[in-house]
């Protein structure tokens, strides 16, 4: 009866501590939120989602069992991108950029907004995926619109006026 009785105690208490002990880390350079989903001991009642209320800067957070952070990678990245542009003269140019990007994690609508555009993989949004799904269409519309107006002879002298509409952009 004894053994019986331990038993027990000994699968509750580690019960208990699988459900209490979990935590996750947001790496340094990266922001986030707790993803609230459900599971066997919030007896499936469903989760909240993405908790907005409090953005999670860099360290160890608690999360308990079922829950987990989303975080997107905060850090300037840098890339070289080459793109080919028709102009008004109907001619193709090739524009060498040379970008640096990163998500803006200052407020966080804005840091909601990356995570519901981008999306991830997993738990991160990595740069590079800000990057390919975001950044780089933006940009190489921004840079046609821009150059489809202008003639051949004009695409040196515009480029100022070039990296302050992408900038605007």
């Amino acid at each position: 009866m004894t053994n019986h009785v331990t038993a027990v105690l000994l699968l509750a208490v580690l019960g208990l501590a699988a459900s209490a002990c979990g935590t996750e880390d947001i790496p340094p350079g990266n922001k986030g939120f707790l993803f609230d989903r459900t599971g066997a001991f919030a007896f499936y009642t469903g989760g909240k989602g993405l908790e907005t209320t409090t953005m999670l800067g860099p360290g160890t957070h608690y999360t308990g069992i079922y829950d987990e952070i989303r975080d997107v990678d905060c850090k300037d990245q840098h890339a070289k991108e080459a793109i080919s542009v028709l102009t008004a003269s109907d001619l193709t140019v090739q524009v060498d950029l040379r970008i640096t990007y990163s998500a803006d994690c200052d407020s966080k609508e804005s840091l909601i907004r990356v995570i519901d555009q981008v999306g991830s993989e997993g738990h991160t949004i990595q740069a590079e995926a800000l990057y390919t799904r975001y950044v780089l269409p933006i940009v190489r519309e921004s840079l046609r619109n821009r150059l489809a107006e202008v003639k051949i002879e004009e695409v040196k002298n515009v480029r100022q006026e070039l990296r302050n509409g992408i900038q605007a952009d």
